[in-house]
């Protein structure tokens, strides 16, 4: 079965491709979108990012823009695949409704199945394996509670394990599922090169919300 991967970089969507290929799944193409800012849909990347992980991960990617417009850009998205034979889109996230009903909605309309392979994971011992297995960092914090200093730093067992106890206290999802952080992994087991932030600076626009602005980015093997 021919399958596409909703990609953005971060975690969620990097352990769906993992599981895909861990599992057998011929995935052609990863699809890329750069919303706006504050997307309901989607998770927010710099622009041209699609190519950067088309090489680090030795995949060919579909990179769309969406203008604002993130459901018009999605049908657009599915409809390039569905004219490439794919089959079956397979994406990241544990609990989101919201998303999933638009996702999965879209794909039918041009007879394109849906999996998620993390869907109804425990948040807390998702994190945990994660961490064990990609070497990731945080681009976006909008969520009380979720130290600053973690932007741009690679996340440890550690970190965490302070995250989950943070959770508990500022009443965010210890996997971000409500879009409380963003992330970037930078290398992982389905990356041929790995992703390094040689320049980046931190914008910090209120008490929880900030994010990096990534200003150069280099491939190594």
């Amino acid at each position: 079965m021919k399958a596409a991967v909703l990609y953005s970089g971060g975690k969620d969507s990097t352990y769906a491709l993992y599981w895909a290929l861990q599992n057998g799944y011929d995935v052609k193409r990863l699809l890329v979108f750069i919303p706006k800012r504050d997307s309901m849909i989607f998770h927010e990347i710099p622009k041209g990012i699609g190519k950067i992980f088309e090489k680090a991960i030795g995949i060919p990617t579909i990179e769309i823009e969406t203008k604002g417009k993130d459901r018009e850009a999605l049908e657009l998205g599915i409809k390039k695949l569905s004219r490439e034979g794919i089959e079956l889109l397979i994406t990241g996230g544990l609990a989101s409704n919201f998303q999933k009903k638009i996702f999965s909605g879209a794909a039918r309309k041009y007879g394109i199945n849906t999996l998620a392979p993390a869907w109804g994971e425990d948040p807390e011992n998702y994190m945990r394996e994660i961490v064990k297995i990609f070497k990731f960092t945080i681009i976006k914090i909008s969520s009380e509670g979720i130290p600053h200093n973690l932007l741009g730093k690679i996340i440890t067992g550690e970190d965490v394990e302070d995250l989950i106890r943070r959770s508990k206290i500022y009443g965010f999802n210890p996997a971000f599922e409500g879009g409380e952080a963003e992330t970037l992994v930078l290398s992982s087991p389905v990356h041929k090169k790995k992703i390094v932030l040689r320049d980046f600076s931190i914008e910090k626009e209120s008490e929880y919300y900030a994010y990096l602005i990534i200003k150069r980015i280099e491939l190594f093997d």
